[in-house]
Formats: C-alpha cells, structure tokens, sequence
C-alpha cells in the first residue's frame, strides 16, 4: 500500500510538472503571437504615414508647378483643389506672407495617417515684363469736345492740372485750381464762372465782366493732340494676358461683393457694369460700353489702368472713387453723380462732365502692359518643412 501511494503522488507531480511547461509555454506563445501582431501594426501604421507624407509632397510639388508658372495664382483656392491620389489624397492650401513669398501647406492623407508638409515659395524676380507707356502729361485729354458743367472740380497732386481738347471746350461750371486749359478750336465760357488757371485758345468766347480767370487770356493756335491709340495702349497684349490667367469674360457685370482678377487683368469681350457697393481691385478692359453706377471703387493694380473701352463708351454715374486711368481708344466719356476719379482721362472722342462730381484729382499714370509671351519670373524654393 506505501508504495501505491508513493507512486500515485509521483505521477501527480509529473502531471503537474506538465501543465506547467504546458502553460509556461502557452504565455511563451501568447506572447510571441502578441508581440508579432503588434509589429505588424506599428509596420502597418509605419506605412500608412510614410504614404501620407509621400502624398502631402505630391501636393506641394503639383502646387509649386502651378506656382512656377502663374505666381499669381496664389491667391486662387480653385486652382488648388483636394485632389484623390493614389490609394490616399492630398490638400493644399497657399497663405501669401507678402507681395514675393507665400507658403504651400500641402495635407497628405492614407489611411488613418494625416502628415503636413510646409514649402516656403518665393519669387526671385527677372522675369522680362511687358513694358511702359507713360501718359500725355494731362489730367483729361480728348480728341474731341469737353463740356465741363455742373459743380464739380479738377485739381492736382503733382503739379498743374493740364486739360486740352481738339475741338471745343465748353466751360459752365466752376472748376478747380492750378489749372492750364486749352483747346485747338475755342474755349467759351458761361457767366458768373470762375476759372482757377490760365485758359488758351484760337477763340475766348465769354462776357467781360462776367467771369474770372485767375490766370492768363491767350488767344492763339493751340497744336492738335493725339492719344495712344489701342496699338500703343497694349490692348491685345492685356487681352491675351486675362486669357492666359482665366480672366476673359463675355458680358461683366457686378452688383455688390469685391473680385480680383487672377493675374490683375479681367478682359471682357461685351460689355462691363458694375453697380451698388462694388469694389473692383484691378484693370478692367471692355470691347463694348462700361458702365459704372451705386458706389462703386474701382482700384488699378499695377498696370496703372482701371477702366479701357476698345470700342464703346464710358458712362461713369458712381459716387464711389476709382484710382488710375480711364481711356477710351474710340469713344466718349460722361460722368455726373458725385464720384472721384484720382488718376488721368485719356478719351478719343468727347467728354461731358456734369453733376457734383470732382471729375479729376490729377496723379499721372504710367501704364505697364504685360508680357504675354513669355518672360516669366524665376519662382524657387527657399525653404522645406516636414
């Protein structure tokens, strides 16, 4: 009997023995299973970011190119879309830091992983430009007649205030200071009218006594001028420009809101109104008749042009103010309400001015046209984030 009890207890450990290595091997197993999904994970997770990051590097480089050959695009989010990309997908988003640097934020995605790249890119300059056309020195010149009535005044910021016609110039409102007015074909000039300047032409039509002039009565030939004529101005230059960046339009119009042309140049090929309380940041170019009414303001950007008409009118009835030049290559000018033009009129034919309108604070315009050819600026990376 002792030796089947000693044998029974010897067997038990045995079967205890085993269940240990069984279990001791188990954890071993659970472990190793565990540890290898774990790898298998973070591999996994490893993956999907090195994607995310490879994918936001895509969207800087496909940004970057679209800088590269349109700086100007920066400020155009339709030009930078959330674009699918492989088993993943990119968004960029462009912050303009100043006039020559702007930062592309590039966001790759895949999976659950989310990495953001920043590339700082800046424009060194040298591109060829288009060239200058600096403008008759006059606050308003036209080919045809100017008839000046109402109230309103001219005056000047750099200088005298010169206004010529080629035909006559019919003056029946009080009109600024500083002034130098002469015409190629008669000036008259209504009663109880005070014309700050000088006035010069072959006929001075007026009452004595009547009116003043604060400056010199010179009758006397006046040589004819002419004006830049669509050729010189460029236009075709501007049109393919506007093309080129997206901005060439049918009719146009505005009627409250704000809007910048892609590149500084909106082209319409009909004709423009813009009303209410618009601002325009740019030049705007029309075939047709412009018409700006409401409170319009209308700013030229570097071009030094606001308004141009290849072949139609400008009414101006806008109580806004518009910086920079207005010009027409073919036809006439009129404006009343009580608006402000700082800037220069270049007009082919007549202009009427009437209203309380300060029709001219005189600041000469350089025009510069752009380089639709060629001669881009050189666009380059001056830093990389991760």
């Amino acid at each position: 009997m002792r030796n089947t009890g000693m044998r029974g207890r010897r067997d038990g450990s045995a079967v205890f023995a085993v269940l240990v290595v069984i279990i001791i091997a188990s954890i071993v197993m659970g472990t190793v299973v565990a540890s290898s999904m774990q790898r298998a994970f973070m591999a996994h997770k490893l993956v999907e970011r090195a994607k995310a990051i490879a994918h936001a590097e895509a969207g800087a480089s496909q940004a970057y190119s679209v800088l590269a050959t349109n700086f100007s695009a920066r400020t155009n989010a339709l030009a930078f879309p959330y674009t699918p990309f492989f088993d993943g997908a990119y968004d960029v988003r462009i912050s303009n830091v100043n006039d020559d640097v702007s930062l592309i934020i590039s966001t790759g995605m895949c999976g659950r992983a989310v990495e953001t790249v920043i590339v700082d890119a800046r424009n060194y300059g040298g591109g060829g430009g288009g060239g200058e056309i600096e403008m008759p020195n006059y606050a308003i010149l036209c080919e045809g007649t100017f008839y000046f009535r109402g109230c309103g005044s001219i005056t000047s910021s750099n200088g005298t205030a010169k206004l010529h016609s080629n035909k006559k110039l019919d003056i029946r409102g009080n009109c600024g200071m500083g002034l130098d007015i002469d015409s190629s074909t008669e000036i008259a000039i209504g009663n109880n009218i005070t014309v700050n300047g000088s006035v010069e032409a072959p006929i001075l039509t007026y009452k004595a006594g009547k009116v003043t002039v604060t400056g010199t009565k010179t009758v006397g030939p006046v040589p004819e001028q002419s004006i830049p004529d669509a050729q010189d101005m460029h236009l075709t230059d501007f049109f393919n420009w506007a093309n080129q960046h997206g901005e060439v339009k049918g009719n146009f119009s505005m009627s409250g809101g704000s809007y910048t042309p892609n590149g500084g140049v909106l082209y319409a090929t009909g004709t423009v109104h813009i009303s209410s309380h618009s601002v325009f940041n740019g030049t705007i170019i029309a075939n047709g008749n412009m018409h700006i009414s409401g409170q319009a303001d209308i700013t030229a950007g570097e071009y030094g042009i606001a308004l141009a008409s290849a072949y139609g009118n400008i009414v101006y009835t806008s109580s806004g103010t518009t910086r920079g030049l207005i010009y027409t290559a073919t036809g006439d000018y009129s404006q009343t309400a009580n608006g402000t033009v700082r800037g220069q009129l270049v007009i082919k034919r007549n202009v009427d001015k009437g209203g309380n309108s300060d029709v001219v604070v005189y600041e000469r315009t350089v025009v510069k046209y752009p380089d639709s050819e060629g001669g881009s600026d050189l666009i380059g990376i001056s830093a990389w984030q991760k």
